[in-house]
């Protein structure tokens, strides 16, 4: 509770609405590594941002590397959310693409994240 107190306080605030700006032209590692500090964090980023890094995750998944996917993916999943129709689909299909360069780790962070949407399952619980 005092975490999500300090991540609302002001500066916070004004840090999720720059990243919103910028979201536009953040290259694909950026978007993984924005969503995965969150999840980190245990933070859930304003409807403003998630759809800001989504739309732009979007826009760059068939240039994600199999880490970003990965990553991207495992973060949706530990902060709760589930990924649009059409983000899910780019990214499933980016996956399909990076699977053979893909670690076992990134793997097996592919395939939790996707079981959670499925089937409602809080990952960070599991944890």
């Amino acid at each position: 509770a005092a975490l999500d107190a300090r991540l609302a306080s002001r500066p916070w605030s004004s840090l999720q609405a720059a990243a919103v700006r910028r979201a536009p032209k953040l290259a694909a590692h950026e978007v993984a590594a924005l969503f995965t500090l969150c999840a980190d964090l245990g933070f859930v980023p304003s409807a403003g941002l998630t759809e800001a890094l989504g739309q732009r995750a979007r826009d760059v998944a068939g240039e994600m590397a199999p880490q970003d996917v990965a990553d991207t993916l495992d973060a949706y999943a530990r902060i709760g959310a589930v990924p649009g129709p059409v983000l899910l689909s780019a990214l499933l299909a980016r996956a399909q693409q990076v699977a053979p360069q893909m670690d076992a780790r990134q793997v097996t962070n592919t395939l939790d994240a996707y079981a959670s949407f499925k089937h409602g399952r809080d990952p960070a619980a599991e944890s």
